[in-house]
């Protein structure tokens, strides 16, 4: 039955569940509940001791993190929810279908009844809802989502609450960060930092945060002669996020990366050299003829994102070639013809889709030669204001607007496309004009140009120097483009001169050897 259609109502999707254990990881058993007062510390960087503090000339041996396993008890419920699984409901009160999942998994299972009371939500709301070959929490997530609930793990037992009821059940765990603190400073001494990496956590992460909205979960450093780490309380379902989020931080790292310093304008304690026509002194430099044979830049291979299997599978079918000829076909018999052709399931938001006028019935014409499955998808959905997205794990179609709102986080290697030589002929990394050409050649919307949608925080250690992007699947398949044909046009080395911006105006840095030769903005020299 892979082409069946599945209806039903999703909104939000978290991250890919973990297996069994998740690298450094401890876990503080506590009852979870409120939110606690008081802003957590928020650091710049920790000056390490006298001995530490030298010049990175050797290559330096990062420290492995220490991986704890999850409790025995929820280690066993991830991993039935990891499993595959099935399940057709027809008027099935919920009560009924909880019990019948928890005897499948072999797992227990709880309904917070009090919770599901104060919502006034009833135990035997019948249910309709059909899904096969995704994970159970997959499973779990799209079947509770209509009522506004959601599952978490407590005590060692499932529990199927609402959403708001969740997000007051956090736990305390704590991440050992000693190899993603690590960062050479301008003069080549080693420093820790820990404020970057939270505020990447911030950024990446669904949250909410206390620190940046005013409630949710909290992040504390602890760095000691040998510990490197942040306490953190969240949710399960942040956890499993930030579980994620330093597994392919970690998969981004290079064994070594080329020597350079991170560019001035980056690090506001660093005095900008002089306007372009005049020097300290008010005076007009005299003409520099750079090398026209430069030493080229050590460029390493850049290191693909990791992305689930689920998606590569669904993207696998979207790139099928296939043909279509629909006439006054009801949109529903078009997308489970749609859905035989690539042989994938979809989801179907029909709240979304209901509450804006639109029918399963809607009467579709389309026909279309032999081309990309994805590219027929979209031009069926357009005139409806519809978009699809990948969404726990499936195909899922939905309004565009609310597509828009499903945002999940990919870091993307760029350690190749941001070293520069600078007008001194130095090698300085720049994260600023990729990220300026990301915004601008991407759909977005973006948070720092528009106020609204993704977030880029650039992510820089002794041996990563990458991205962490959250935005919708469409535009992370238009940054994954984007850059794939940025280092499609890459030399082995190019003449070293002063770089013309669109303006007329020389622009300091010069790609050499280094990747792209695009520049977002006009540089100071």
């Amino acid at each position: 039955m892979a082409g069946r259609i599945l209806v039903t109502a999703l909104a939000f999707s978290i991250t890919m569940l973990s297996s069994g254990q998740a690298v450094g990881q401890g876990f503080d058993g506590g009852a979870g509940g409120g939110r606690s007062g008081g802003p957590s510390p928020r650091s710049t960087s920790v000056e390490l001791s006298q001995a530490e503090r030298t010049p990175l000339k050797q290559p330096v041996t990062l420290p492995t993190p220490i991986s704890h396993p999850r409790p025995e008890a929820e280690a066993k419920i991830l991993a039935a929810l990891s499993a595959n699984s099935e399940i057709e409901l027809v008027d099935t009160p919920l009560e009924d279908a909880i019990d019948f999942l928890g005897d499948r998994w072999k797992i227990p299972v709880r309904i917070d009844r009090r919770a599901l009371q104060e919502d006034g939500i009833a135990f035997d709301e019948p249910l309709n809802f059909q899904a096969e070959g995704i994970p159970g929490h997959s499973l779990l997530a799209l079947m509770l989502r209509d009522l506004n609930m959601t599952w978490t793990i407590r005590r060692g037992v499932l529990v199927i609450t609402t959403e708001v009821e969740a997000e007051e059940m956090m736990d305390t765990r704590v991440y050992d960060v000693s190899d993603l603190v690590l960062r050479r400073d301008k003069k080549g001494l080693l420093r820790r930092d820990f404020a970057q990496l939270i505020e990447t956590m911030h950024e990446s992460t669904s949250g909410p945060w206390e620190d940046v909205d005013g409630e949710g979960g909290k992040v504390s450093e602890l760095s000691t002669q040998d510990i490197n780490a942040l306490a953190i309380r969240q949710t399960l379902a942040i956890h499993v996020e930030i579980a994620g989020l330093l597994t392919e931080l970690r998969a981004a790292r290079h064994d070594a990366l080329p020597k350079a310093t991170t560019r001035a304008a980056v690090n506001p304690s660093v005095k900008e050299p002089p306007q372009f026509g005049a020097n300290a002194a008010g005076e007009s430099p005299a003409p520099q003829t750079p090398s026209s044979n430069p030493t080229p830049v050590e460029r390493p291979q850049p290191k693909l994102p990791l992305i689930a299997e689920s998606e590569q599978r669904i993207r696998g079918a979207l790139a099928k070639q296939i043909e279509v000829d629909y006439v006054d076909t009801p949109l529903i018999d078009a997308l489970i013809h749609f859905s035989d052709q690539i042989g994938t399931q979809i989801q179907l938001d029909t709240d979304a889709l209901e509450e804006y006028g639109i029918a399963l019935d809607e009467p579709i014409s389309l026909k279309s030669p032999t081309r990309p499955a994805e590219d027929i998808l979209s031009e069926l959905l357009e005139p409806l204001d519809c978009e699809w997205t990948i969404l726990h794990d499936t195909l899922f179609v939905t309004r565009m607007e609310d597509a828009e709102q499903m945002e999940t986080t990919r870091v993307y290697d760029v350690a190749d496309l941001v070293v520069r030589l600078n007008a001194k002929g130095r090698p300085e990394r720049d994260f600023d004009a990729l990220i300026d050409l990301i915004q601008n050649e991407t759909t977005g919307p973006w948070e720092q140009i528009e106020g609204i949608g993704g977030t880029i925080i650039e992510f820089e250690t002794l041996r990563i120097n990458a991205l962490a992007i959250r935005q919708t699947h469409a535009n992370h398949a238009q940054i994954a483009a984007l850059l794939a044909q940025l280092r499609r046009h890459k030399h082995e080395t190019l003449p070293r001169g002063l770089g013309v911006s669109s303006s007329g105006l020389p622009s300091a840095f010069i790609c050499v050897g280094a990747g792209t030769g695009v520049s977002a903005k006009a540089r100071k020299p």
